[in-house]
C-alpha cells in the first residue's frame, strides 16, 4: 500500500493550524489509493487531531494509524486509543494499524484494540502488535472473528510462534468471508488453515531461508505471492509451485547484493511466474553507470513480455525503468504511442530530455520521439 506524507509543522516545527493542515490534505491525489501518513510523527495534540478528522476530506479513504498518535508512553494506554479510534473518519476504507500497541498487550487489551477499529475497513494491517503473545490458538481464532475488514489483512510479526497450538484448530477460520488478501506468518498454525478465498498471500522473505524448516505449504488457491523483508544473497525461488503467476519481492533491499547475486535470485523464479514487482529495492543506486547498464543488460533474458516491474529503483530509474516498456512494444504487446504516453505520464518529464535520453539509448528517431505529448505538460 503506497503512503503519502504530510508535513504537518513548519521549520521551527511548530504545528500549522488545522485550516493549513486541510489545505494540504484537499491538494492529495484523487481517484487514487493510499495512506496518509503524519510527519513528523505524533506532531499534533489530541485536540488538535479532534478538530482535524471531523473535517477529515471525503477523498482521502486511507490513514497510517501510529504516525498520528503523539509519542509517548500514554500510547499503550488502551482507553486512549479507544478514544482516538473513535474519532476516525467514517469515510476511512484503507487503514495501517501496524506497531501501534508499544508494549506486549494481554489478550483483554488486544480484544480492545481491535473491537475499536473502524467497521467499514477493505484493507486493514495490524503488523507488529504482538497479538500472539500470551494467548492460545484458540484466543487468535476468537481475535480473527472480532476483525470488521472486507478484502485485505496483514496480520504478520505478531509474535505467533509464542501462541499455545491446540492440535486440528483452524486458527484463521474465523476471518471474514470476503478477505482475498492476506499476509501471515509462517507458523503451521496459520499456514494449515488459510481459507480458500484467499488468491493473495503475504509472506516473511525468512521462508525462504535454508534455515526455515519446515518449508510452508502454499495453498493451491494462491496465485499472487508477496515477501516482505530482507532478501539473501543464500535465498532461492526455484521451488516456487506452479500455480504462483505473480510474485512481488518490493522493498526487499536487493539493492545491497551484488550484480551476479540479483541475476541469480531472478534467475530462480520459475518460468511458470509471468510477472514480477522489483520495485523500490535501490537497484541501481550506489552503482556506476556500467555496473547498471550490465545490470539492465543481465536482466533482459528474464523480461520477456514486460515480465519485470523494475521502477522506483533509485538514481535515474525515471530513464531505465521506462526501457522495460520500450521493450513492450519490440515485442508488440504494447503500441508505440500508447507505450511513449505511459511513461511520460507517469514522469511528468521534461519532454525533450526525456525522450532524447530514451532516443539515445534505443536509436529511436529523435524527431519522433520529441513530438509525444505529455499530459502534465512540461514542468
Amino acid at each position: 500500500m503506497y503512503e503519502y506524507v504530510i508535513r504537518v509543522t513548519n521549520s521551527s516545527k511548530e504545528p500549522y493550524c488545522v485550516t493549513e493542515i486541510l489545505a494540504r490534505l484537499k491538494r492529495t491525489p484523487r481517484n487514487q489509493s493510499y495512506l496518509v501518513k503524519c510527519s513528523p510523527p505524533g506532531a499534533l495534540s489530541d485536540d488538535l487531531l479532534k478538530e482535524l478528522f471531523m473535517q477529515w476530506p471525503k477523498h482521502i479513504i486511507g490513514l497510517h494509524l501510529n504516525s498520528w498518535l503523539s509519542p509517548n508512553p500514554r500510547n499503550t494506554d488502551i482507553d486512549r486509543l479507544e478514544m482516538f479510534c473513535k474519532w476516525l473518519p467514517s469515510n476511512l476504507r484503507l487503514l495501517d494499524a501496524s506497531y501501534t500497541l508499544k508494549e506486549l498487550p494481554s489478550p483483554e487489551v488486544q480484544q480492545r484494540f481491535v473491537k475499536a477499529l473502524p467497521k467499514s475497513l477493505e484493507y486493514l494491517s495490524i503488523k507488529g502488535n504482538g497479538l500472539g503473545r500470551h494467548m492460545r490458538a484458540a484466543h487468535i481464532k476468537n481475535l480473527v472473528k472480532t476483525l470488521h475488514v472486507s478484502h485485505a489483512l496483514d496480520l504478520r510479526e505478531n509474535n505467533f510462534h509464542h501462541a499455545e497450538e491446540i492440535a486440528g484448530l483452524q486458527a484463521l477460520s474465523g476471518l471474514p468471508a470476503k478477505i482475498t488478501v492476506l499476509g501471515i506468518d509462517t507458523h503451521p498454525m496459520l499456514m494449515n488453515s488459510i481459507p480458500s478465498q484467499v488468491r493473495r498471500l503475504g509472506l516473511p522473505t525468512f521462508c525462504l531461508s535454508p534455515t526455515c524448516k519446515p518449508k510452508p505449504i502454499i495453498p493451491a488457491t494462491v496465485s499472487y505471492l508477496e515477501f516482505s523483508g530482507y532478501l539473501f544473497k543464500e535465498m532461492t525461488l526455484e521451488h516456487l509451485p506452479s500455480y504462483i503467476t505473480s510474485l512481488s519481492l518490493e522493498r526487499c533491499n536487493l539493492g545491497i547484493l551484488t550484480n551476479q547475486d540479483i541475476i541469480k535470485l531472478v534467475a530462480s523464479i520459475p518460468k511458470t511466474v509471468t510477472w514480477v514487482s522489483l520495485r523500490a529495492n535501490r537497484l541501481f543506486t550506489k552503482r556506476t553507470v556500467s555496473e547498471r547498464d550490465r545490470l539492465l543488460e543481465s536482466l533482459a533474458p528474464f523480461n520477456t513480455d514486460g515480465r519485470l516491474q523494475l521502477d522506483d529503483n533509485g538514481e535515474e530509474e525515471w530513464i531505465r525503468a521506462a526501457l522495460p516498456l520500450i521493450n513492450g512494444i519490440e515485442q508488440q504487446r504494447v503500441p508505440n504511442w500508447d507505450c511513449a504516453y505511459q511513461i511520460a505520464t507517469y514522469l511528468g518529464a521534461h519532454s525533450l530530455t526525456l525522450f532524447k535520453k530514451l532516443a539515445q539509448r534505443k536509436r529511436m528517431f529523435t524527431s519522433i520521439a520529441e513530438t509525444i505529448p505529455l499530459i502534465n505538460g512540461s514542468q
